[in-house]
């Protein structure tokens, strides 16, 4: 197997701990080629979430973006578009400790915004990854779909000044990803009328 699914857990600081689960795959169930997991899914990101074999990352020379935050956003999008196989595991292998001021809680606000730069970055590069192949980019469209979904939702959350709201939807405009697609779920499609009413009064 290329690529195995584990489950983790999540702790603070004062040592609460619950379940982490992003999405409760078919425990067992090999998944061949890994990309087809992909198919309908925003695909759980982080690395620690899987076991990768050795040789598959080194016989791809799968590596991360250098200098990138969010850099398992690309790694682990790849990997699975790689991937022979993929198969998930119903046993806790990874605490994941929650602490203020990491990347994803971060208040500061340029490093907020070298965030969503440099998922712009990573939509670009999984764009042009996928381009030559169609069957690919369906099984990806729901990752980068909520890629897309996330980064205007911290743009909005995260009160950036105009200039920069503006920088960001023209990237995603030049990527053809704003206004958002079409997508048949209620909260996407509340999202997407949101999104088109408010960010377009700064166009």
């Amino acid at each position: 197997i290329d690529i195995i699914g584990i489950n983790s857990r999540q702790t603070n600081l004062a040592g609460r701990t619950a379940p982490y689960r992003r999405y409760v795959p078919q425990y067992n169930k090999v998944y061949a080629p890994a990309r087809t997991f992909m198919h309908g899914r925003n695909l759980f990101p982080c690395v620690w979430a899987y076991l990768f074999r050795r040789e598959f990352l080194t016989g791809r020379q799968l590596r991360f973006m250098p200098f990138a935050l969010h850099e398992d956003d690309d790694f682990t999008v790849r990997t699975f578009a790689l991937a022979r196989n993929f198969m998930a595991i119903d046993a806790d292998l990874y605490v994941r400790i929650q602490r203020k001021g990491s990347i994803t809680t971060t208040n500061d606000r340029e490093m907020q915004k070298r965030k969503l730069r440099d998922v712009m970055k990573i939509l670009a590069v999984l764009e042009d990854f996928s381009a030559p192949d169609a069957e690919l980019q369906r099984c990806m469209r729901r990752k980068t779909d909520y890629l897309v979904v996330d980064a205007l939702r911290l743009l909005i959350r995260q009160r950036h000044d105009i200039a920069f709201r503006k920088e960001i939807v023209r990237s995603l405009k030049g990527m053809r990803r704003f206004p958002l697609r079409w997508r048949w779920e209620p909260k996407y499609i509340m999202f997407n009328l949101f999104t088109r009413l408010y960010l377009c009064f700064f166009q």
